[in-house]
């Protein structure tokens, strides 16, 4: 399974050539070395995915100016498709809406679309959303326009099930999304899902990839972070359901960050023993 850190701003240009797969988040992309970084790591030929900023509260049409602005300018692997935390038929109308604009464009800015699934609260009514969903953009994917389809740390389903239900309706299909899972809230299901998949046939053989920026938060407090010691190690002032304090972290300057040589180490950690991510950068 690919890695792919959100890495604090102050350490960006260090830590994120580390990697060859990334997630960017358009409300940074006004910081010079944040998008020199990632402009460079794209022509050098890594994957790119570029958020919708919702998972952060930024649901606007000045977040949606952001993305394209960013978009134009990085020309990323994918874009993450407008989606709602928990109204799965207003992400298929966002999406489908996005995706005709998209396909309008003369010049596309991206290669292709990710698309969320996303669940209501009912969960007599999760097996239909879910269906609804995957039919919807079926055809989308049949044209090469949607291809990953992104599941998120607020799905009030367990991801192993949501995965399981993925892989059933696209089995025998000439072509199919791989899957991405967005943001971590227990390092064992992304260990399990990387190492029970890796080149399978099974469900886990479409998850492609995982991003999250949980090993830089513990870094800012001084924990190691594996798969073992990710539960028993947390400490208090870290909420894992909202994946990383951002203005204490992401947001600080280089100089700020004491716990450098454990970023680093809970980074490899990540990638390598979590993610079984073994490729390493394009170069």
């Amino acid at each position: 399974m690919k890695a792919a850190p959100i890495v604090p701003l102050g350490l960006v240009e260090e830590l994120a050539p580390m990697s060859n797969y990334h997630l960017v988040l358009p409300q940074y992309w006004g910081d010079e070395k944040y998008r020199e970084t990632y402009l460079r790591l794209r022509e050098r030929g890594d994957h790119i995915m570029l958020d919708n900023g919702v998972a952060e509260g930024l649901d606007s049409l000045e977040t949606l100016q952001m993305v394209a602005s960013c978009a134009e300018e990085l020309h990323p692997t994918e874009i993450i498709a407008p989606d709602v935390i928990g109204n799965p038929n207003e992400t298929v109308r966002r999406t489908l809406s996005y995706a005709t604009n998209y396909q309008a464009l003369q010049e596309r800015p991206s290669e292709s679309l990710m698309a969320v699934i996303q669940l209501g609260r009912d969960n007599l009514k999760w097996d239909a959303e879910m269906s609804t969903q995957m039919t919807a953009y079926r055809q989308l994917v049949n044209e090469g326009v949607i291809t990953v389809l992104g599941l998120s740390k607020f799905l009030p389903w367990n991801r192993t099930d949501v995965l399981a239900k993925v892989h059933r309706f696209w089995q025998g299909s000439d072509k199919k999304p791989a899957v991405h899972y967005l943001g971590m809230k227990d390092a064992s299901e992304i260990w399990i899902a990387a190492t029970v998949g890796w080149g399978g046939d099974g469900p886990y053989g479409m998850v492609r990839g995982n991003d999250t920026a949980l090993p830089f938060s513990f870094a800012a407090n001084d924990f190691e972070f594996t798969e073992h010691s990710m539960r028993s190690q947390v400490p208090r002032s870290i909420e894992l359901d909202e994946d990383i304090p951002w203005d204490e972290v992401i947001l600080s300057e280089h100089e700020d960050w004491t716990r450098r040589k454990r970023a680093v180490q809970n980074l490899r950690a990540y990638q390598v023993e979590i993610c079984r991510d073994l490729q390493g950068p394009s170069s």
